[in-house]
Order: C-alpha cells, then structure tokens, then sequence
C-alpha cells in the first residue's frame, strides 16, 4: 500500500503510516516526507516530537555521510582506536575496583565470594543458549512485525481513537493493541513470553467484544487470530491456553445495537 492515495473527487489527500498502512494522527519525516504513527516509528515514541524529526532510514542515511565528511587531509578520521581506548580504561578501572573491594572484604572471605562470583557467571554463561528462558525477545519481535504488516491487522496497530469511535471506551475497560505490545516489549515491560501472549489475548478479546459478528473488523479478527497462532507456533513460542482452543477467545460481554 503506497503512503500516499490522491483521491479523484478534488484535492482530498489521505496521509497513511508508512509501517502499518492505516491514518490517524501521523508525524512526518523531514527528509524523505513519509508518515508514521508514534508507535509504528523504529524506535517507537512516546510523543509527538517538537523539532523537525528523520526517520530511521533518513537518520541512518545522514549518520553515515557525516561520518563521510568528517576527514582529516582527505582522508576519513577513524573513532575506533579512541573508542577501544575508552573501553579499555573502563575495563582497568573496574578491575582496580574489584581489587579494592576484595582487599577490604579480606583474604578469606573474598576467596568464598570470588568462587561464588565465578559459578554464578559460568551459571548465566551456560543459560544464555537455553530454550527455555522466561523471554524469546527476538521471537516476538519477530512475531509482532510479521503480525503488524498482516492484511487484516489495520484495525489492531494502534490504539482505537475516541472521535473516531466514540462509545469504544465505554464497552472496552482495558484496550490493548498491537503497537502497544510492540512498544512495551522494547521498553523492556515484559518479563516473560507469557506476559506479552496475554496482552495479545486481551487484543482479540476486545475485538468479539465490540465488533458484531457480521462487522468487516470482527473477520479481520479472526483471521489475524489463525494468522497469530501458525506464526507463533513456527516460531517456537508457546501459546496461552485461550488460543490453544478451535475457538475464539472468550469474551465477557458482547456489543449491543
């Protein structure tokens, strides 16, 4: 779907968010004029930003030719060494500081708790390839963007806005929506696949809640469910019990006419 559509009936231009392809209330970049959502941006914001504002791609761009341009007598300047400089000062610094601290504790007592120091980081060494970690950060930002950029995700990428929607707020007690999810998980508020699994729960839930069974959202719904469970399943994540039945997630209570 192009960014842009210009309708035929007179100059009626409709701006959509380059990531999920819906309107709403869109910031645009300085540099290439795309539109986003603040939640569709990489990577996503809390509001909307004051000052003139690049997307990923146009700051990626920029970044890599002021590097370009930054020379000295025709030829690039090179940050490396000055970085491995600084890391190495910090690395001398704490190893001073651990010398310190191990001084103070006294030589018998440091000698129990750098042992146990050294288990517990071979321990988390050999846990860092294990499968069965509370979070599959990677699997789920997977997940999410394949779900995002779904045909029938449109009406789930975003929060539901009251002046388009005005009763939505008085059916739905808790709205959840995939731009939400995405944003939490990289602000590091999941702590768990299952955390995540269930906010996607209450997405659906919503969607029975309110929409009618004959409304276009409600099918959009249910295919973006049956959609949501093969890729988490190809993915190896586990699925909450709600979607591991035929049916759809429960609901509560159902939109009344």
């Amino acid at each position: 779907m192009d960014e842009e559509e210009e309708l035929q009936n007179g100059d009626i231009r409709i701006d959509l968010c380059k990531t999920c392809g819906s309107g709403g209330e869109l910031i645009v970049c300085d540099k290439c004029v795309s539109y986003y959502h603040i939640e569709c941006c990489e990577p996503p914001l809390r509001r909307v930003p004051r000052a003139p504002w690049l997307c990923s791609s146009c700051k990626e761009f920029k970044d890599s030719r002021d590097r370009h341009r930054n020379t000295d007598n025709g030829k690039v300047v090179q940050c490396t060494g000055l970085v491995n400089n600084q890391r190495r000062c910090a690395a001398k610094a704490r190893y001073k500081i651990h010398n310190f601290a191990k001084f103070l504790r006294g030589t018998s007592d440091s000698d129990d708790s750098g042992d146990e120091i050294i288990t517990s980081r071979r321990s988390h060494r050999r846990e860092d390839g294990r499968d069965d970690l509370p979070l599959h950060n990677a699997a789920l930002q997977e997940l999410l963007a394949d779900v995002m950029k779904h045909k029938d995700a449109w009406p789930f990428v975003r929060p539901v806005q009251k002046n388009e929607v005005p009763d939505y707020y008085d059916v739905i007690s808790k709205p959840m929506d995939f731009g939400t999810i995405k944003y939490k998980l990289n602000m590091g508020e999941y702590n768990e696949d299952s955390k995540l699994m269930q906010d996607a729960v209450l997405v659906f839930e919503n969607c029975n809640t309110y929409n009618d069974t004959d409304a276009d959202v409600y099918k959009c719904g249910v295919r973006l469910l049956k959609y949501f469970e093969k890729k988490a399943k190809e993915l190896g994540l586990k699925l909450p019990e709600e979607m591991e039945s035929e049916e759809q997630p429960k609901t509560k209570k159902r939109r009344t006419k």
